[in-house]
């Protein structure tokens, strides 16, 4: 019961890992015209160079910012993980 609470509610961050083929810097502006905060690394898998995009976002922001990178790659691997602040260091 507290956890359908808790998704209704939505409350709380996740970090969207988005890895794809596609040309970075073309999907990151698109998303950043959305408001959020894009991170850009590269990396290389089978020799091919792979663009990895990580957003901060809202729970209840993550549906909809994951069809849209789905829209704009359909082959788009996504990995969403919770996200939380470590003030105890």
């Amino acid at each position: 019961m507290g956890s359908i609470i808790e998704e209704k509610l939505a409350l709380g961050s996740n970090m969207i890992i988005s890895i794809t083929n596609k040309e970075k810097e073309s999907i990151a502006n698109k998303i950043r015209e959305l408001s959020y905060s894009v991170i850009e690394l590269e990396g290389k898998n089978n020799n091919e160079e792979r663009n990895i995009l990580l957003i901060p976002t809202t729970r209840k922001r993550k549906r909809k910012l994951i069809h849209f990178i789905k829209r704009l790659d359909k082959k788009a691997i996504i990995i969403v993980d919770n996200a939380y602040s470590d003030t105890s260091l």
